[in-house]
């Protein structure tokens, strides 16, 4: 066996009610690096298991399905105690940081939602472990969870909320509701999750995309919901959207799940829509507007965790291929959450302040009473918990 994985800490790309990503520089044997991201649980909910079972579901379900539109998973490790899902870096922007410069040509909007599209129906078809086909449902689709590289290419992000029919599966979530509000179809807000919600999503994501503006929430009663489709054909109108567009995006978010197209027939009206419209198209639209948005927004922060480097517990280091792995269960003597630490097993922003400390006290008193003070007196700092 190899020595173990490190992971060199870049910086932040976000954080989210769930977790944070960072970028990292992976270092294997043999002098090889990557660059990957790192999504960890944040510390309010880290200690609740149902997260903690949401998230290796997540990097289990992600090994298993392959799509080119689908943020891959290298790994589900433990680093310092905390359970890690190590995927693929993905550079580019947000279709929410895309949104805010105003619609986007409509041929390009076709041609997201179409990629986005084959990517669902890949993952929901995509054989599991037994065989049979994973019924994968990713539940919230939507601008932030869509991202654009400078080459045009698509890619789904967040697979945290997913459901997926296998056993190993850990999260039980058939009487909780995940997702964002105004991405949500009638008949989730009653808790019933079927692959037309996912469709539901592409269309307000559509509608978004076409007019510069949030669709809003609907509800589960017919009449407001008729409401909102009617106020939001009066905007489309007004933002000038072909009626062939229109009509699209009003099948797409039909009230009966029964009413919007399967997910597996979105990306063969994309592609017919999209045939008459004619440039700009969306890798050389991506091409010339991409690079600038991710100079301007700098995405990667520097933050206390920048410059930490993290080793793989040994033991707990597997690519997420089985989904019946040990990995389904919890290390066994977890930090707290948000005590990442540094070699020397003390919290990175309490071991500086002591150094610090240790020398300015030791030009005046010895540096050898110091030393023994610091490592002998059970009173002192380095032996507080």
């Amino acid at each position: 066996m190899g020595e173990p994985r490190r992971y060199n800490i870049l910086g932040t790309l976000g954080k989210g009610g769930f977790g944070t990503v960072y970028k990292a520089q992976l270092q294997g044997s043999a002098g090889f690096t990557k660059i990957v991201a790192l999504k960890v649980l944040n510390a309010e909910v880290a200690g609740k298991e149902e997260f903690a079972r949401r998230a290796r579901d997540e990097a289990r379900v992600l090994g298993l399905v392959r799509h080119r539109a689908i943020v891959q998973v290298d790994g589900l490790v433990v680093l310092q105690g905390h359970w890690v899902v190590v995927m693929e870096y993905v550079s580019g922007v947000d279709l929410k940081r895309l949104m805010q410069a105003g619609p986007v040509p409509p041929g390009v909007a076709l041609e997201i939602i179409e990629e986005v599209a084959q990517a669902l129906d890949a993952a929901f078809r995509q054989p599991g472990p037994d065989g049979r086909p994973l019924g994968l449902l990713h539940r919230d689709i939507k601008p932030s969870n869509l991202r654009i590289t400078e080459r045009g290419e698509v890619k789904v992000l967040d697979f945290g909320t997913a459901r997926a029919n296998f056993q190993s599966r850990e999260a039980q979530t058939q009487a909780l509701t995940f997702g964002t509000v105004g991405y949500m179809a009638p008949e989730r807000m009653d808790f019933e999750d079927l692959p037309a919600g996912d469709v539901y999503a592409l269309g307000v994501v559509l509608y978004e995309l076409l007019v510069g503006e949030e669709l809003g929430r609907t509800s589960p009663r017919a009449d407001r919901h008729g409401a909102l489709l009617t106020k939001a054909t009066a905007k489309m109108r007004e933002k000038a959207v072909a009626e062939p567009l229109i009509t699209f995006v009003l099948h797409l978010l039909a009230y009966e799940p029964a009413d919007r197209p399967p997910i597996a027939d979105v990306d063969n009206v994309c592609r017919a829509l999209r045939g008459p419209l004619g440039p700009p198209y969306l890798a050389d639209w991506a091409e010339a507007l991409i690079p600038r948005l991710m100079l301007t927004d700098q995405k990667t922060k520097l933050d206390g965790m920048t410059g930490v480097s993290l080793t793989e517990q040994s033991g707990y280091t597997s690519v997420v291929i089985d989904p019946e792995s040990a990995l389904a269960k919890a290390p066994p003597t977890p930090q707290a959450p948000g005590k990442i630490t540094t070699a020397f097993g003390r919290p990175r922003s309490v071991v500086i302040p002591l150094l610090v400390a240790f020398v300015a006290v030791g030009a005046f008193c010895g540096m050898g009473s110091v030393l023994a003070w610091l490592l002998l007196d059970p009173m002192s700092p380095l032996n507080k918990r």
